[in-house]
């Protein structure tokens, strides 16, 4: 009965480390989320910047080489949602393989048992 025992928590504790990464990936996106958020509104402002009632173009500030276009800001903003969209898929393969090779011990496991 004490393998028993051990095998049940080893498995709780395999599941409390699991949700501790869950929740630190949760934390993660979360913080991802609110710097997207935050670009769209900087490139919202930009939009606002520049056209006005009946899509009249006014320019204010000055027109450095150093500032952004339009289209290179949404450039930038859409490359770099994209890029964190695929880590984020790639982070969460690499959690469903990992769960995958362990349940595939577990079941070897057992069966030996």
């Amino acid at each position: 009965m004490a393998s028993g025992e051990d095998a049940l928590r080893g498995e709780i504790s395999e599941l409390k480390e699991k949700i501790a990464n869950i929740k630190e990936e949760v934390i993660h996106l979360r913080k991802r989320r609110n710097a997207y958020i935050a670009k769209l509104k900087l490139l919202e402002n930009h939009l606002n910047a520049y056209y006005v009632n009946d899509g009249i173009k006014i320019e204010h500030g000055d027109s450095s080489d150093e500032s952004f276009t339009t289209s290179e800001l949404l450039e930038l903003s859409f490359s770099s949602i994209s890029s964190s969209i695929l880590g984020s898929i790639a982070s969460f393969d690499d959690y469903s393989n990992e769960d995958e090779s362990k349940s595939d011990a577990q079941r070897d496991r057992h069966a030996v048992i």
